[in-house]
């Protein structure tokens, strides 16, 4: 009995081969599942630090990756990814840990995927780890982000440290044309979801009109430090994705 090998899944013998699917058809599975995904890069290392890039597929849907042990290497928008590790949750925002440098492989392959165009209030779970385009007037100024409203609703702009620009000299009242990655950063303390647009270069944001500037560039809210980040744990291993139909809350 002891020279007898254990089965693939069991508590001592080795791990199934993860369950290749598209970013869409994994989002809406439990924590824990351990899945391949294959997509294209948008949010390369080390816009976002030196663990987290955003990945997107074919389907216009996206999702963090997380790598648990050590950097990412050096990389370009739209390189090609494949990567395995498992679901999990964290800050409210879905993401793949990829445990280590072992279970991703990078392809010479480049595809720069174009952002969809979303209304500033379709900035939410729909729209989580995609590549956007939204325009707005800024009605509200943080030291570190600005919220721009189409009508439809506000949305949150962030600018992280980590950039190599800072965040332009921007005025209530005038209208931006932004692109960036629905990002979302929600706390145990937090009153409502965290939800924002990051931005990745200096050519994502531009002036569209000043008209209507208001002559005042003093901050209306302080933003949250960008580091208050709850601990990072290795998520519950499963066996087998478990399909559901939607997300749990």
């Amino acid at each position: 009995m002891p020279n007898r090998p254990h089965g693939v899944g069991s508590k001592y013998g080795p791990k199934p081969t993860p369950i290749v699917a598209g970013i869409r058809q994994a989002r809406t599975w439990d924590d824990g599942a351990w899945v391949t995904l294959i997509g294209w890069v948008t949010g390369p290392y080390p816009l976002f630090g030196s663990r987290v890039i955003y990945i997107q597929d074919g389907s216009g849907v996206g999702i963090a990756l997380y790598l648990g042990s050590g950097t990412w290497p050096p990389m370009k928008q739209g390189q090609s990814i494949k990567a395995a590790g498992y679901l999990r949750t964290r800050n409210g925002e879905r993401e793949l840990y990829v445990r280590n440098s072992w279970l991703f492989a990078f392809e010479d392959q480049i595809k720069v995927l174009p952002p969809t165009s979303i209304r500033t209030n379709e900035v939410n779970d729909s729209t989580e780890g995609a590549l956007v385009s939204l325009t707005g007037r800024i009605v509200r100024l943080e030291s570190n982000a600005i919220w721009i409203d189409d009508g439809s609703g506000p949305a949150r702009i962030f600018f992280r440290t980590s950039l190599e620009f800072e965040m332009p000299k921007v005025k209530r009242g005038q209208v931006w044309s932004i692109v960036g990655i629905v990002g979302e950063f929600t706390t145990r303390g937090s009153e409502s979801k965290g939800h924002r647009v990051l931005v990745r270069f200096e050519s994502d944001i531009k002036l569209i009109n000043k008209q209507n500037e208001i002559n005042d560039l003093a901050p209306t809210a302080t933003s949250l430090p960008e580091d208050l980040i709850t601990p990072t744990l290795e998520p519950t291993e499963t066996d087998i994705p478990t399909p559901t139909a939607t997300r749990k809350p």
